[in-house]
């Protein structure tokens, strides 16, 4: 559903109909991190949240939520932003970390 370079260009990281995070090191060759089951819908956009490093990564779902996940500790998101009454249709990041703009069905 959406594929995002990182910063440095290393990994790029991918959302799934199936509400999945998928990280691809394109070094390696592999998946490096996967989140399954990250929404409770099929997720619309990915990216990620810093040009710098690529540990936070945003997403947004038809389940109206934009959520942040940290892939040092993947068993939980590291948060949530709710106020979306419809699905989540995009998100982006400004680069650094913590500015995030997200686009919506409502």
């Amino acid at each position: 559903m959406s594929l995002k370079f990182s910063g440095d260009t290393k990994e790029i990281v991918g959302a799934t109909k199936s509400a999945d995070i998928l990280v691809f090191d394109l070094m390696s060759n592999r998946i490096s991190s996967r989140i399954s089951d990250a929404h409770d819908d099929e997720i619309n956009s990915v990216c990620f949240a810093n040009r710098e490093h690529s540990q936070l990564i945003f997403t947004g779902s038809d389940d109206s939520l934009v959520k942040v996940w940290d892939r040092r500790a993947l068993v939980k998101e590291a948060g949530s932003f709710i106020g979306h009454s419809e699905g989540v249709t995009h998100v982006t990041s400004k680069g650094d970390g913590i500015m995030l703009a997200s686009n919506c069905k409502d």
